[in-house]
């Protein structure tokens, strides 16, 4: 805000100054979704501008270190733009010291993940790690965006929900986490010798289910571009679920496109409980959230509401039928005879599905429009080429009689 955009603010009592600061931050109640990359620097061919997006600077002197690293992702023409709460408030960071005096109203127990030096920058009242074991914590890292410009973003990591997007499982050597290659993103609290640490990623994380998932995972052959792999394997399926499920003890959502509720079928009128918007923080042995059967987890972003659907829910919910075929939960049921003892998922609370649908005033995003694979350009242009083309007709006028004599044709005779 500036006295060009607004002129009489200054002359506002400072406390109609602070309602309006603070009512620029995300709401203060809901669980937001906020999108990330994961990629692995420990690949030797891995370049840092291959990635679509801008890492999170989490080392030393806003240094990107060797290891899992999170990006911010950038626009993508397919997927549609980044909808993560984290930016619609990013700015307040660095606007005004009421801005930020704003977001530290709202965020009292943040923790700074980044150091990022330079003058203007926000005063790190925390560091990571201080506020640890406590509730209502969030985490605040820094990145540098195309304009050169650093920018703030923080998330709640006890009730937001972290969505990998895009993910390219099979590009990911997951073995270098649950080698005890541990970063600052995640702690192992799912092992029953260890105990919950401090990290960034919180207690939720997502990804799009894609129906090929369960093709794959079935060794059944999968159409895809001749270009470039498949984003994803059985065996990398299975072993970022032992990442994230086992080692991690974190609850992972698949979120699925296909999914639209029946004519009728609204969210204030469904026969389950929705789960109030700031749920119990109550933990278990490892950490995690109580869970009530009876209660459904809803996540917000920008232009999207992500609804948890159970099992017993899919009578009011359709698929798309492009891709029909099978459902998440035909996926958790094969997972758990292929994996047999290697992934203790059967009847587990942390393995759950989310539907996605436009908020109230959004359009649909394009992701959701359409599962599976996006269409290559070069697979595109190979199959035009090789399309039979069709041959012009001549205009010349003694190649186009072909002997019919029109002046005595007679359709009614």
């Amino acid at each position: 805000m500036t006295l060009q955009s607004f002129g009489l603010f200054p002359n506002f009592p400072s406390e109609i100054q602070d309602l309006i600061w603070d009512s620029a931050v995300r709401p203060a109640t809901g669980s937001h979704v906020h999108s990330f990359i994961i990629t692995d620097h420990h690949r030797q061919n891995f370049d840092l501008k291959s990635a679509p997006g801008f890492f999170l600077k989490l080392g030393a002197e806003g240094r990107v270190n060797a290891g899992f690293k999170l990006a911010v992702p950038q626009d993508d023409p397919n997927s549609g733009p980044n909808s993560s709460v984290y930016l619609s408030d990013r700015g307040l960071w660095m606007t005004c010291k009421q801005s930020r005096a704003a977001m530290e109203r709202r965020f009292p127990k943040n923790e700074w993940w980044s150091e990022m030096p330079g003058q203007g920058h926000p005063p790190r009242l925390a560091r990571a790690g201080e506020y640890f074991g406590q509730q209502n914590v969030a985490h605040t890292a820094s990145y540098v965006d195309a304009n050169a410009e650093v920018q703030h973003i923080t998330i709640r990591p006890d009730e937001d929900l972290i969505y990998f997007k895009p993910l390219q499982v099979r590009t990911t050597n997951w073995f270098h986490h649950y080698a005890y290659n541990d970063v600052p993103l995640i702690d192992y609290r799912g092992y029953s010798t260890a105990s919950p640490a401090s990290s960034f990623l919180g207690l939720h994380v997502a990804l799009d289910y894609d129906p090929l998932m369960l093709e794959s995972l079935a060794e059944r052959e999968i159409d895809h571009c001749s270009h470039r792999p498949p984003a994803f394997s059985s065996t990398s399926i299975i072993d970022m679920l032992d990442v994230f499920h086992e080692s991690a003890g974190r609850t992972i959502w698949f979120i699925d496109q296909r999914l639209r509720r029946l004519d009728g079928i609204s969210a204030k009128n469904t026969t389950s409980k929705v789960q109030s918007e700031t749920s119990s923080l109550e933990t278990s042995s490892i950490g995690l959230p109580s869970d009530t059967q009876d209660e459904r987890r809803v996540f917000y972003s920008n232009d999207c509401v992500f609804t948890e659907v159970k099992r017993t829910d899919l009578s009011e919910w359709v698929m798309d039928e492009e891709n029909s075929n099978g459902s998440v939960f035909d996926f958790f049921d094969l997972l758990q005879q292929v994996v047999g003892g290697r992934l203790e998922i059967e009847g587990s609370d942390r393995m759950r599905v989310l539907a996605c649908e436009a908020a109230p005033g959004a359009a649909l995003r394009p992701v959701a429009k359409k599962m599976g694979s996006f269409e290559c350009p070069l697979c595109v242009k190979e199959r035009e080429e090789s399309m039979p083309r069709r041959k012009k007709h001549s205009t010349d006028v003694e190649s186009d009689d072909d002997g019919f004599d029109w002046e005595n044709f007679s359709l009614f005779d």
